[in-house]
């Protein structure tokens, strides 16, 4: 199987504590898309243990040409899958 020409890194990461966790804990993480573009996305983490808001967190995504090295369009099926799922606050063009 040939390799994709896009791949999509990881360009930033941010994260806030809020309680702490502790060995064996349940966790329940909640990830939505709370921003789309034609090039990148954002996705949004909330991690609950013990009926608490433990951390949030955010990664930005950008899709980059393989051989060129840029920032290029999302894969199209991608792009659809990830607008089925974002936050009506986040859209954008």
């Amino acid at each position: 199987m040939a390799a994709s020409p896009t791949v999509i890194p990881i360009v930033h990461t941010s994260a806030d504590y809020r309680s702490p966790l502790r060995l064996n804990d349940r966790v329940r993480i909640e990830v939505t898309v709370e921003r789309l573009s034609q090039r990148s996305f954002t996705l949004g983490y909330r991690v609950h243990a013990r009926d608490r808001l433990a951390a949030e967190a955010r990664t930005v995504h950008v899709a980059v040409d393989r051989s060129e090295g840029g920032a290029t369009r999302l894969p199209e099926s991608l792009a659809a899958a990830l607008a089925e799922r974002v936050a009506d606050e986040g859209r954008s063009g």
